[in-house]
């Protein structure tokens, strides 16, 4: 028996009726997006255009609670899309301190 397109787009949108739901089913598009970077302020405008209403709080709470549950491998948890390599940023692209990376910190001599 063949399925019907509009009947696996209906079977995939089952249990998407929460706000939290449909935020885990867009996060792979969120994070891609963040990683070209988007502000969190852009991506909210365009979630709220696609029919998602947050504010900024509920946003980053869930961003967090998502990311969170992925790396605890959650089994409702979304799989992400790998990290993009370096060489696939944009050149001019904004760049983010990494305030775990010690390597620039210098120890200071004693006088």
């Amino acid at each position: 028996m063949e399925q019907t397109p509009s009947l696996i787009k209906a079977l995939a949108e089952l249990g998407a009726e929460s706000k939290a739901a449909r935020f885990r089913a867009a996060l792979p598009e969120i994070e891609a997006a963040i990683q070209r970077g988007a502000t969190h302020a852009s991506i909210l405008n365009t979630l709220a255009a696609a029919g998602l209403q947050m504010n900024m709080n509920e946003f980053r709470v869930a961003l967090h609670r998502a990311r969170k549950a992925i790396k605890k491998g959650k089994p409702h948890a979304p799989t992400l899309a790998p990290p993009l390599s370096p060489s696939a940023s944009p050149a001019n692209g904004p760049k983010r301190f990494n305030f775990n990376d010690h390597t620039h910190t210098q120890k200071r001599e004693k006088w």
